[in-house]
């Protein structure tokens, strides 16, 4: 019987270190991705922005509603 229960405990312990291993692998090769993007990335400055005399915040999502049929959530988004 400990026979059996140690070597479930090995298969466990072994699929636990491989399921590391392959998330170690696969974000490593994420970040090199991500690095070879931003290295060969060409930044391209904006023209002719303008400017604004006015800015208005606008709340997307808020906690509290005024008609109970809305639904809501507590992350609120500014537009």
């Amino acid at each position: 019987m400990r026979r059996i229960a140690s070597a479930g405990l090995l298969v466990v312990l072994a699929m636990l270190v491989a399921g590391v291993v392959f998330i170690e692998v696969r974000q490593s090769q994420g970040n090199r991705k991500a690095a070879e993007f931003l290295a060969d990335f060409e930044v391209k400055p904006v023209e002719e922005l303008g400017s604004t005399k006015t800015l208005r915040i606008l709340p997307l999502v808020e906690y509290h509603t005024a008609d109970a049929a809305l639904r809501t959530e507590v992350g609120v988004s500014y537009l």
